[in-house]
């Protein structure tokens, strides 16, 4: 019977060191054809470490960033990120010209993308190499220079038309008719609405609403996404009054929106919902607009940038401005055509 045998070899490790390794065989011939596979492996390892691809940064870097973020902020990451793994994946991180960046963006805007979903894949580009720059992986990043392409179509969301607020408010009894006027009277988005649990999230004594979860649908599956861990996945909106009488009218218990097992809506669930209320009261908004309805109250309240951002969750004042901006100027059209009915 042939006695098994042992031979240390040296064998680099990812920092650049070497570490004897036990190589176990029957052989002389064995051991050496096993210390070389594995030796070759570790080089290959190593050199790949020194020179990695564009889509395992931007994987350790995703890793990271997902657990510092809001739920909702992570969920509009998801998107670019496949994305640019999926144009830039395979290439070397350091091999990624400003020029091949550029390529990817001006592409993106011939396929008539708008801009800011241009634009959400540069910050994704941008904060990959940034983590890639404070982790000695690499010292250039390439997107500093780049530029979303000026050609780039620009999209903006309308506000719900004053008539249809009013047949929403009307409608609120109607089955799924809570659902826009949550939106309109909160700000939340609808992962944020979905959520909501009236015993645990609700607080009809201070009059707030916690917002600390979000429903995120994978493929049509609704899944739970726990913020509460982080800061940025913690917030409070206030319970405005004709919401609170409303939701003690109704005397809920349990999920907001809740399927017809109450259980969390899925996607198709959702979808059908939404779209059987909208025929029944022939409403055309989205709840989307509904929540940015929810500004124009902001707006008369004499809320400022800031704070408005700080209670629907805006990453930054910036997304809030535009919004304002957009309310003035619907404003002033209907001024001006009052004053023209007028004169």
């Amino acid at each position: 019977m042939k006695k098994l045998k042992q031979k240390k070899v040296p064998v680099r490790q990812l920092d650049g060191t070497y570490k004897r390794k036990s190589i176990y065989g029957y052989t002389g011939k064995e051991i050496d054809e096993k210390a070389k596979a594995a030796q070759d492996e570790a080089e290959a390892a190593y050199q790949t470490s020194l020179h990695p691809t564009f889509k395992s940064v931007a994987r350790e870097w995703w890793a990271q960033h997902e657990t510092e973020v809001a739920i909702y902020t992570a969920d509009c990451y998801r998107k670019p990120l496949k994305d640019v793994e999926e144009y830039f994946g395979d290439c070397m991180l350091d091999e990624i010209q400003p020029l091949d960046i550029q390529r990817f963006l001006t592409g993106m805007a011939k396929q008539k993308y708008a801009k800011q979903t241009i634009k959400l894949r540069r910050i994704v580009l941008n904060m990959v190499y940034d983590y890639a720059i404070l982790n000695g992986i690499t010292q250039i990043n390439p997107v500093t220079t780049v530029k979303v392409p000026k050609g780039a179509k620009t999209t903006r969301r309308e506000l719900p038309k004053d008539e249809e607020i009013k047949i929403a408010l009307a409608s609120v009894s109607a089955p799924f008719g809570l659902y826009p006027v949550f939106l309109y009277y909160t700000g939340v988005r609808k992962e944020e609405a979905l959520a909501i649990e009236i015993d645990k999230d609700i607080d009809f004594k201070n009059d707030l609403i916690i917002i600390n979860k979000a429903v995120i649908f994978e493929n049509n599956r609704p899944i739970l996404k726990d913020g509460s861990k982080s800061e940025a996945g913690i917030r409070t909106v206030p319970l405005l009054r004709p919401l609170k009488d409303i939701l003690q009218k109704q005397k809920r218990k349990g999920l907001l929106f809740p399927n017809e097992k109450g259980e969390y809506m899925s996607k198709s669930q959702f979808d059908q919902a939404y779209k059987d209320y909208r025929k029944a009261t022939g409403i055309t908004a989205t709840g989307h607009q509904f929540r940015h309805a929810f500004a124009t109250l902001c707006y008369d309240a004499g809320l400022d940038e800031k704070d408005m951002a700080d209670i629907v969750g805006h990453a930054d004042a910036e997304t809030t401005k535009r919004i304002y901006v957009h309310i003035k100027e619907q404003r002033r059209k209907s001024f001006t055509d009052k004053l023209n009915s007028v004169v």
